[in-house]
Parts: structure tokens; C-alpha cells; sequence
């Protein structure tokens, strides 16, 4: 059986996530909207004082713009800028250092060459600073919709260390005419222009419809073709109901303004409700996110999920559409985050491409509104190792290990597979080890009186060696780096024993010098039996103990 210290070793190598701070549609500087009207009235001092200098004319010309922002304000000073408004937001969010990774994609409207160039400095920068910097652009994009012309906003999401110039062949190659930087797009079909850049066979891009939920976006789209088409009819009935009256003195008015206030409240709904047309466009597109700024704005759009699912999912997609510094991560009183492997901080940006996509499209388990909490104390994995000749062989063994290891992370664990796959193997393992009183007096029992989830305890770690990892946040004195191994053998016949705890060198703790918080587990019927009066008082007075 392998050391403490290799186990850990193991365990700390295992593939593991982490809730990253998220902001995919954020303006630098550099966007020319920043610099006109309100917007630059709301700048904080410094961000006022760089750009004041660039006469607000000059912001109508958005290459102009983004040319003279690069000079009068260097990508190095706003990333220092961003990581200090990370860090605020972290320390409001109760977020420890190191675990306040960071992903914003700077989008600036039909620019990108100040957001490539600010994403590569990130790029090198990250384990300082524990900040990873997309390039993006927020594309206005012109097309037709039942034969009248429309316009929307498309966020593009390319990997760090691209090229603004390799964005522009992208969107050139697509769009009609010779389109540049600082210019609508204008596309014959916006979904084929949409497949075309999210699997564009050089830059790939994550597509996203913005402001789906407003004016702004396609929304808007909505409001036109339902005032051209939908409305009409309600118009009209709106129309006569009123004349008929005014004019027929002989018409029941009771009736008639019945009728009327019903009409008018349908001629609201309908102008509060998606377009059916628009959502049939949206799906078709496969849009890899649809951005909102609030999560009740999701509402609309839970139905296109999987309406292409060989593209995007349309998962709404929470964002700030931040034009200053103090608007990065707060969208609406609400702090994204996104759930991404840990290596992706430190992997090649293809990678972390590619992992951003995919936890997108399962926005489900992997996109949160909320703060997912800090755990403290959590079970960093577990290990079965066979310890006698008759041992059973149902785990899956390590060839050079001889025992079957699996990590966990310390966010939400889940464990998928068929029938007979393992899971409630998995969970008994764990159960026996961390809550080892439920075992104590069930091998003295027939197997008639036994429970079924004993029995399949003990046809799938009889004779094995059972050691579970307890992993602590902050590594006290007592326990080097954080970790405490329990390990109990789970015998054939007769009773099971004490648990043996031990640190990462193999010295013995004493279970009276632990506090652990036991987990709590839920088998077949337990959750119903829970709301019981008697079950859920001891719930209540734990509870009481614990907020004490």
C-alpha cells in the first residue's frame, strides 16, 4: 500500500475545478462608446485623466480611437487596473488568495486590436496575477429577416496570443464586402455567418447573442417584425372595437369595453413576449451563449437549449456589458462565475479555448449567479486497497498501485454511471471510514436482519483497506499542508474496528484531538424519514449548534 505521502501526491495531481470570477463582455478604453456622452462622466478619476486628452470627436472614427487609446493608456496599467477590481470583488465574495482566478473577454464595439494586444500581456502575466484576459469584439452585425432589414449585436470570443489581424480575416472571409475593423458587418444569412466563425478552420470563435434581453439586441429584432406583422391584427380589432363604441349608440358598451381592455392586454403580452420568428432565428444560429444582464431574463430562452445541438446551446449567459472599470464582475447585483478545470490557468490557450466552450454549452453545472461558498474542510478522495487473499475484486486496481484511488473535488461531486457501475460502492467506501458507527454492530447480525446497503458493503470492500483523505483549507502547525488520512480495515467476519487517523508522514492522531464535522448521508428512504417531527428537531438543534 502506497505512503500518506503518495497518496496525497496522487490526489493533489488529479484533474480538479474551480469556480473562476467570469466576465465575458466587458469594454476597455479602447471601445469609442466609453469616451462619449454619460459614460464618460461615470470613469474613475484615472480612467478619466487618460482619455481626456482624445478630443470626444475623434471617438466617431472607432480605429482612430482605439489607435490613440493605446498610446494614452497601455495595456499594462488597465490590466493592473482590472486585477485591483478583481481583487475588491474578491474580497467582498469572501474569496481567499489563490483561489480568486479570474476569466473577463474585453469586447469592444468593432474593435479588437487594443483587447488582442491587452489578452497577450494577460496571457504572460497570469500566475501573477491570477487574471486570464480573453481577446474579443462586440460585432454589429446587418441582416434580413422576412425581407426587412435588421441589425444586432454579436460577441466573438477568441483564444489568448491571437492576432487582432487573424479576427479580421475571420469576420472578412464571412461578411459581405470588404468589411473592416470599425464597421458593421453586412452578412446574407447570420446563421451561416455564425457557423461559419465558431468553426472557422483557423480562429475559431465562442458566439454570443448580446442583449437578448433588450432593446439593444435581438430584442429589438422582436419589436420590429411584431409591429410589421403580429400586431396588425390586434390593431385593427383594437381599432373598430373603439369606433363601434363611440359611433353605435344602440351597441352594448358593457360588453364592448370588456371586449377592448381584453384586446389591449393581449396587445401588451404580445409585445412583452419573445418573437417566435426571433427565436427561431437565434436557434437556428447555434449561438454558443445568449447575453443577458440579468438571470431572470433567462426566462425566454430555456426552450433553445438544444435547439442545434450539433453547434451552440443558447445558454443565457449572465454578463456585465462593463464601459468602466468599477462595472467588471457586478451584473445587476449578481457575480458570475464559471466552473473550469484548474489546469486551464495554466494550460495552452487552445485548451483553455476549448474548455471554455464546453462549460458554456453545460451552462446547467458549470455557469453560476451566485457565490458557490468557501468549504474549509472537505474529502480530497479515497483509496481501496485489497489487504487480504480472499479480498473481493470488484475495484478497478492501479497496476503499479495495486489499489483503486478516486479523487474529489471540493466543490459539488457527482458520480454518473449505469447500474452496477460503482456509485453506491463508492459512497459505502466513503461511509465507512467517515461515518464508521452506522457499521459497528451490523457483522454480528444474520443476513436477514441486514440492511441491503450493508450488504453491499461487504460484497465490495470485505478484506480491503479503506483510507479516506480529509484535506483542511489552511494547513495548521499539527497538520502538514492541510491533511488527515483515515484508514479502517473492513474484516470478512467480526467487527470492523476503530478508525486509524494519521498526518502526511504516518504519525498517529488522536481521535480525541479531532474536530471533524461528519458528513451527512442519505440512503433509500432516509430523505423521506428525515422530515419526520423527531428527525427534523435533531436537525434543527444541530443546526442551532453549528450557527452558535
Amino acid at each position: 500500500m502506497a505512503t500518506n505521502a503518495d497518496l496525497f501526491k496522487a490526489l493533489r495531481g488529479a484533474p480538479r475545478a474551480r469556480f473562476y470570477l467570469c466576465d465575458l463582455h466587458v469594454h476597455s478604453p479602447a471601445s469609442a462608446d466609453v469616451r462619449r456622452g454619460s459614460r464618460f462622466d461615470l470613469l474613475s478619476s484615472e480612467e478619466k485623466e487618460r482619455l481626456q486628452e482624445i478630443e470626444e470627436s475623434v471617438a466617431k472614427n472607432p480605429t482612430a480611437y482605439e489607435k490613440k487609446v493605446q498610446s494614452d493608456f497601455p495595456v499594462s496599467r488597465y490590466l493592473e487596473l482590472l486585477v485591483a477590481q478583481r481583487d475588491k470583488i474578491a474580497q467582498n465574495e469572501s474569496i481567499s488568495e489563490g483561489e480568486d482566478w479570474g476569466i473577463v473577454a474585453i469586447t469592444d464595439h468593432n474593435v479588437c486590436t487594443y483587447a488582442a494586444s491587452l489578452a497577450k500581456h494577460a496571457w504572460q502575466q497570469r500566475r501573477k496575477t491570477r487574471l486570464i484576459v480573453l481577446p474579443g469584439i462586440e460585432l454589429d452585425v446587418s441582416f434580413s429577416v422576412a425581407r426587412q432589414p435588421v441589425d444586432a449585436h454579436v460577441i466573438l470570443i477568441y483564444q489568448p496570443e491571437i492576432n487582432a489581424s487573424d479576427i479580421r480575416v475571420a469576420i472578412h472571409s464571412l461578411a459581405v464586402g470588404n468589411w473592416e475593423f470599425g464597421q458593421s458587418a453586412q452578412v446574407s444569412s447570420l446563421p451561416e455567418f455564425i457557423e461559419g466563425l465558431r468553426n472557422h478552420k483557423d480562429y475559431r470563435a465562442v458566439a454570443v447573442a448580446a442583449h437578448v434581453a433588450s432593446g439593444k439586441g435581438l430584442r429589438e429584432t422582436a419589436r420590429k417584425i411584431q409591429e410589421q406583422f403580429a400586431f396588425t391584427g390586434l390593431d385593427a380589432a383594437i381599432a373598430r372595437t373603439s369606433a363601434e363604441i363611440e359611433q353605435n349608440l344602440e351597441a352594448d358598451k358593457e360588453d364592448l369595453e370588456s371586449h377592448l381592455e381584453h384586446l389591449r392586454k393581449e396587445r401588451k403580452r404580445a409585445a412583452e413576449t419573445v418573437s417566435l420568428k426571433v427565436l427561431d432565428l437565434i436557434g437556428s444560429c447555434g449561438f454558443d451563449a445568449l447575453q443577458v444582464s440579468s438571470k431572470e431574463d433567462a426566462i425566454h430562452y430555456r426552450r433553445l437549449h438544444r435547439f442545434h445541438p450539433s453547434f451552440g446551446r443558447a445558454v443565457p449567459l449572465v454578463a456585465s456589458d462593463a464601459h468602466r472599470l468599477a462595472e467588471v464582475f457586478v451584473c445587476e447585483s449578481n457575480i458570475p462565475y464559471l466552473k473550469l478545470s484548474i489546469r486551464s490557468a495554466t494550460s495552452s490557450p487552445e485548451r483553455l479555448f476549448q474548455g471554455l466552450r464546453r462549460a458554456i454549452r453545460y451552462g446547467e453545472t458549470r455557469f453560476s449567479y451566485s457565490t458557490p461558498g468557501q468549504v474549509t474542510t472537505w474529502i480530497s478522495g479515497i483509496e481501496v486497497t485489497p489487504d487480504a487473499a480472499d479480498a473481493t475484486r470488484f475495484w478497478p486496481l492501479n497496476s503499479k498501485s495495486k489499489s483503486f484511488v478516486l479523487p474529489l473535488s471540493r466543490n459539488l461531486n457527482c458520480l454518473i454511471g449505469g447500474r452496477g457501475s460503482g456509485k453506491s460502492a463508492a459512497i459505502e467506501a466513503i461511509a465507512f471510514v467517515a461515518e464508521p458507527s452506522g457499521f459497528e454492530d451490523k457483522s454480528r447480525k444474520r443476513d436477514d436482519d441486514l440492511p441491503d446497503w450493508y450488504k453491499r458493503a461487504r460484497a465490495t470492500l470485505a478484506g480491503c483497506q479503506v483510507r479516506l483523505v480529509w484535506q483542511a483549507m489552511a494547513a495548521a502547525a499539527d497538520l502538514p499542508k492541510g491533511a488527515l488520512f483515515a484508514s479502517r480495515y473492513f474484516k470478512p467476519v467480526g467487527e470492523h474496528g476503530a478508525v486509524t487517523y494519521t498526518k502526511l508522514g504516518g504519525e498517529e492522531v488522536l481521535e480525541s484531538s479531532l474536530s471533524l464535522e461528519p458528513p451527512q448521508l442519505f440512503r433509500t428512504r432516509d430523505i423521506e424519514n428525515a422530515a419526520e417531527p423527531k428527525m427534523l428537531r435533531r436537525l434543527f438543534d444541530r443546526l442551532s449548534r453549528t450557527a452558535k
